[in-house]
């Protein structure tokens, strides 16, 4: 009977092992689709141009100055082109990234063919959810858009 328990053992674990970190497996996902729109850009002798995008919780607050400095200081280090209109901001409001004003923009933006990406700080400053941020990573590489982080998911809020 031991015998067939460690035979039926070897087929059928009753654990799981380890689970995948799944803010780790987002970060792959962005990551490799950053590095193929961007080699896809440079086959083609283009400059990436990208959006910026904060979320602030104040909507009574100036611009989130130091947000928007870091996103825009890492694009010129990467030597992307951020235009002065392409800047987008949304106040705290709906947690789905798809019902903000200012995301809805960044989308209009890849739609029409005026930006190739998005640059922001942080992972929650697009949403705190994986479920939503997964959506929108898919959603931007079936458009072969890029999101570019200032800082990567790993150090990003986890619900």
């Amino acid at each position: 009977m031991d015998r067939e328990y460690e035979f039926q053992q070897m087929f059928h674990p009753r654990s799981v092992g380890v689970r995948p970190d799944p803010g780790r497996c987002l970060m792959m996902r962005r990551r490799a689709n950053l590095r193929q729109q961007l080699a896809m850009l440079r086959a083609k002798g283009r400059m990436p141009r990208v959006c910026l995008y904060a979320l602030t919780t104040n909507p009574e607050a100036q611009p989130p100055a130091r947000s928007l400095e870091e996103a825009r200081a890492f694009a010129v280090r990467e030597g992307w082109q951020v235009g002065a209109e392409q800047i987008y901001i949304d106040h705290t409001g709906p947690t789905h990234p798809e019902l903000r004003p200012g995301w809805a923009a960044v989308q209009r933006q890849f739609q029409s063919g005026f930006a190739d990406g998005v640059v922001a700080l942080t992972q929650a400053a697009i949403t705190p959810h994986h479920d939503e941020y997964d959506q929108q990573l898919r959603w931007c590489a079936d458009r072969y858009v890029f999101i570019a982080l200032v800082h990567p998911e790993s150090a990003a809020v986890r619900p």
